[in-house]
């Protein structure tokens, strides 16, 4: 790529421009403008170093004869060469003015292809800069390419264009792994949304017997779910408090791993295997979230569980709808994205 660079330098007493730079530099210029003329550096002539070019008392000195036009000398150094182009009175304008110059540099970057499979060059989107890119040995004309807004962008090792209203095969909601959804939403808005959840809780065993006391504290729980069993609170026979007790003839007879219920939220599981330390249960809860629209019109309602994601028995309400099993709704692989305030829909 050839990148310009402007910049400035003054005259010496003999009214020679002179500029330098470092030879084995990447922003070592091929050329330089200077009054509107370009000067290729490479065709200039060379004068030796130290004696090829000196100015003693305002008098310009030369050791093989006077340059009538801009030339160059080079100063050998261990590390790297330096070199330095001098300007004649006739471009410079005079002593101790300062003359304007514009440097041509080829600087040669590679930029590899995103996760996407589409290379993107900095920059040149807002054609900022007056490089020329090139595809292998092609110089790539920028001027002439279509200025693109809001171009591609790559999301998750997918391309996404800006476009479409956030639908998805016509469905306005739809769910991914981990979200549910909704467009044509107001922007800005609030989603007032429940999850119909379980919580778990644990108790420890502290009979020596393989009673496990649940005290749910007035929770009175529809079900509750133990060791994976289902248990429904309403259809559950009431035990009566004597009969867990570890000492008891009635408590040996119960059957082990099972749940019994002493009231509508006092339980007991009796466990066969004594060495059982915690017994952990789940009931039903509602967890309430309240997921913002976003600036283009749509809503990603996510899972209560990201690293799960949606399962058959989960059950969402959205501002008071039915609720919705979101496992029924349209899968899609992709969601669209909304980047500020634009629509991008995955290819």
């Amino acid at each position: 790529m050839s990148e310009s660079a402007k910049s400035g330098c003054s005259r010496d007493a003999c009214g020679y421009a002179k500029v330098s730079f470092n030879s084995g530099s990447s922003s070592t210029p091929t050329a330089i403008t200077a009054g509107g003329t370009t000067t290729t550096i490479s065709s200039l002539p060379s004068v030796p170093n130290k004696t090829g070019y000196k100015c003693v008392a305002g008098v310009a000195q030369w050791a093989n004869g006077a340059q009538t036009g801009v030339f160059k000398q080079t100063v050998p150094s261990v590390a790297t060469d330096t070199t330095n182009i001098y300007f004649p009175p006739s471009q410079t304008g005079g002593v101790d003015k300062q003359l304007s110059l514009a440097y041509t540099v080829d600087q040669t970057t590679l930029f590899k292809p995103n996760t996407c499979g589409f290379v993107v060059f900095p920059g040149y989107a807002s054609r900022r800069s007056s490089a020329t890119p090139y595809e292998g040995s092609t110089a790539i004309n920028v001027a002439t390419l279509p200025l693109n807004p809001a171009p591609p962008k790559c999301a998750n090792n997918r391309a996404i264009v800006s476009g479409g209203n956030g639908s998805q095969g016509g469905a306005t909601m739809y769910r991914t792994k981990t979200a549910i959804y909704l467009k044509g939403l107001t922007a800005g808005s609030i989603n007032n949304v429940d999850y119909n959840a379980l919580e778990s809780k644990s108790f420890q065993n502290l009979s020596a017997c393989g009673a496990v006391n649940i005290n749910l504290k007035k929770l009175q729980p529809a079900t509750i779910k133990a060791n994976g069993i289902t248990y429904t609170s309403a259809t559950m026979p009431i035990t009566t408090s004597a009969s867990v007790q570890c000492d008891t003839t009635d408590f040996a007879s119960l059957q082990a791993d099972k749940l019994y219920k002493l009231n509508s939220d006092t339980f007991v599981y009796k466990t066969s295997d004594l060495t059982t330390k915690r017994l952990d249960i789940q009931i039903p809860t509602v967890v309430n979230k309240k997921v913002p629209v976003n600036a283009c019109g749509f809503s990603a309602i996510p899972a209560l569980h990201r690293a799960e994601g949606f399962t058959a028995i989960d059950r969402v309400t959205i501002n008071g709808s039915t609720p919705y099993t979101p496992t029924t709704l349209p899968l899609v692989a992709n969601a669209p994205q909304c980047v500020n305030g634009t629509i991008y829909t995955p290819q």
